[in-house]
Formats: structure tokens, sequence, C-alpha cells
């Protein structure tokens, strides 16, 4: 099941960098470990392993690369190689998919929040860096735009 509600979604931009779109949602699921897919495109989507049908959740996101961040590993570490494939400023959107709390986000074994935020400032920084001036990193997770971080 796939629940979406983007009444509580926070959205974020400054004149320099892509903006970063907080969109709660609700999510059930179970699915494989890895999506194949040798396309690439100028979205991409992550989808953390907690979570599960991948397709029905990337459905209306024209992305050709999907990629399952595996729950053994830093989903940070995970995204920044991903995204260290690309060129700057190449990409329009990433989206993550994850399960999510107020203020939190469930990245592969860890979780973001506002407690260790800063420690991944570097890595979040390039990421930034590879996506376009007007482009947009989107989170998908239960909550997580609930409160203030």
């Amino acid at each position: 099941m796939y629940n979406t509600s983007f009444n509580d979604t926070a959205s974020f931009r400054s004149e320099e960098t892509a903006s970063i779109v907080i969109a709660p949602t609700s999510v059930e699921a179970d699915f494989p470990a890895t999506v194949p897919n040798q396309h690439f495109n100028k979205h991409i989507v992550f989808v953390d392993a907690a979570l599960s049908d991948i397709d029905h959740l990337a459905a209306g996101i024209e992305a050709t690369r999907v990629v399952v961040l595996k729950d053994t590993q830093s989903g940070i570490e995970q995204i920044s190689e991903v995204l260290g494939q690309y060129a700057s400023t190449s990409l329009e959107s990433v989206h993550i998919f994850s399960h999510g709390d107020r203020g939190q986000l469930q990245l592969g074994d860890m979780q973001l929040n506002a407690s260790n935020l800063a420690d991944y400032a570097d890595e979040l920084t390039r990421w930034g860096d590879v996506i376009a001036p007007q482009g947009d990193i989107l989170l998908y997770g239960c909550n997580v735009g609930a409160q203030d971080v």
C-alpha cells in the first residue's frame, strides 16, 4: 500500500542551491535488494531496503535509474557513491524513499536527523553539486517533515 500526503510538505531553496523538499508519506513494504536498470536519466530514485513495492513507489517519476539502499551500510555513503558518478549540475532531481519519523530519515543502517546532520555536511553538499540549480532533492518518508530540524 502506498499513501502520500503532501499537506505538511516543507520546501527549502536558496538562489545558489537546488531545493530540498520534504514530503511525508505512508509506505508499507517488502522488496528485492536490487533493481537492475542500465539506463540513466536526469532523475534518480533511491529506495531504502526497509521498504517494498519499488515499482509502485517510483511510479510517476520519469527516472530510469532506481537504486535500492542496502540496510547493512550507511545510506549516506551509498547515495554519495552513486551521485559521485555524475558530472556537476547534471541531475534534475534525486528522490529518496524511506521510513522516517518526526525530523529523521532512515537511510540504510543509519538515521539522518538534527543531531547528526552536521556530521554529513560535506557529503550532502556534494549531493547538491550534481543537481542543476533549479533541481530538487525530494525526501519521502512517514512524518519526516512533521517538525523543524
